[in-house]
């Protein structure tokens, strides 16, 4: 391998310059190693994050869903409270799912991913972002994906979650179970103050998968293979920041 390859030189770039992707990319020192293959090693260390945007009774494709009725809907509400009553009404129409008591809590919880994934504005309309994105589920639906990948990569701080993900990985000669990967996870993530009680990362792996930065999950390695290329891809294209 050479030297200084052209990819060596990206991702330096991006180290000299990590406030164009919104993380903090770091190389171990004396570890720079870029592996020239269709699955590239790349070196993403965790951010400083707060709060890890919690995906909790929706999948990827109702958020698209929900954005476009709050776009087609605007005018109708004037706050948070009124676009919830607003959802939990149209709850059937909007998820084609059945209704149900708990549309409520559904409801909050989507108002919640919607707020941390910087969706909405003060006044509980589409932000620049929201709008983008609700676009993008409507005309194209790889454009949907991207922009909803960079986001839950840069604005949610899922990019957490696969670094903590590829260490589990690395450190575990052998998991039995999805179940006990989660559990592991969870564990990795509460030691490391990312966050607080167990989450069920059911949801936020379909999001992961729908967006093709995990593979499906495979029964006989009992993995969900992180593709490193996609991630460093959405990270560093420019279109979607």
């Amino acid at each position: 391998m050479k030297n200084k390859s052209q990819t060596a030189k990206h991702f330096e770039e991006i180290a000299r310059h990590e406030e164009k992707i919104n993380i903090l990319v770091r190389f171990p020192p004396g570890k720079m190693k870029i592996e020239e293959t269709t699955e590239q090693l790349i070196y993403i260390k965790r951010r400083s994050v707060a709060k890890l945007t919690y995906v909790r009774d929706m999948k990827a494709e109702e958020l698209g869903k929900i954005l476009v009725f709050i776009e087609e809907n605007h005018g109708r509400y004037e706050n948070k409270k009124q676009l919830i009553e607003l959802l939990i009404t149209n709850f059937s129409s909007i998820t084609g799912r059945k209704p149900q008591k708990a549309a409520k809590k559904i409801v909050t919880n989507f108002l919640i991913t919607l707020n941390a994934l910087e969706l909405l504005d003060s006044n509980a309309q589409l932000s620049i972002y929201g709008k983008k994105l609700s676009r993008y589920f409507r005309m194209d639906v790889q454009k949907y994906k991207d922009y909803l990948g960079w986001l839950v990569l840069s604005k949610g701080g899922w990019i957490v979650i696969l670094t903590e993900l590829d260490e589990l990985y690395k450190s575990h000669y052998f998991i039995k179970s999805k179940d006990e990967l989660f559990q592991l996870l969870c564990e990795k993530l509460q030691q490391n103050g990312y966050i607080k009680g167990r989450w069920n990362l059911t949801d936020i792996f379909s999001w992961l998968t729908y967006l093709n930065i995990l593979k499906q999950w495979d029964r006989i390695t009992k993995i969900h293979q992180i593709d490193w290329k996609r991630v460093y891809g959405l990270l560093r294209d420019k279109a979607l920041a």
